[in-house]
């Protein structure tokens, strides 16, 4: 937000209400959040000096997969106590677009392990099982068959 007049504009209050499916994350210290519905943010900041600028910072995440091809149109706006002298810019909105990758699963197996040991000595593997892909991967199985001429 960019503030233009010939005096510091003090008492200023933000406030976005945020659309629905929005959840907050990470806010300022010295912004609220109210959780209605919808979700307000109101933030009180510091008297703003002439032609200046105030960055106000707030993350959100939006739901899994509710959203996909769908956007949402977020609207902050801004007032003062102070006279001011153009109020059609007191309001600015941000359009998202949410696109989505299909769903799938993609176990991966990931095996380590030494590259010599000495005869008679203990050998550790460390096997890692993930999930690369973006759905959640059921009923997994790791097997890893011990090599002939190895005790277990």
């Amino acid at each position: 937000m960019l503030f233009r007049s010939s005096a510091p504009a003090p008492n200023i209050t933000l406030r976005d209400t945020l659309p629905a499916g929005l959840s907050v994350v990470n806010l300022p210290s010295y912004c609220l959040q109210f959780n209605v519905n919808p979700t307000t943010i109101t933030c009180s900041l510091p008297t703003v000096q002439p032609n200046g600028s105030y960055t106000v910072n707030v993350d959100v995440v939006a739901p899994a997969r509710a959203l996909c091809g769908q956007s949402v149109t977020n609207t902050a706006s801004i007032e003062t106590t102070s006279q001011d002298t153009n109020l059609s810019n007191n309001q600015s909105s941000a359009t998202t677009a949410f696109t989505c990758a299909p769903l799938s699963t993609d176990v991966v197996i990931e095996k380590t392990g030494p590259a010599s040991v000495a005869q008679g000595s203990t050998i550790s593997y460390v096997l890692i099982a993930r999930n690369a892909g973006n759905e959640n991967a059921t009923n997994v199985v790791v097997t890893d068959p011990i090599p002939a001429g190895l005790d277990r």
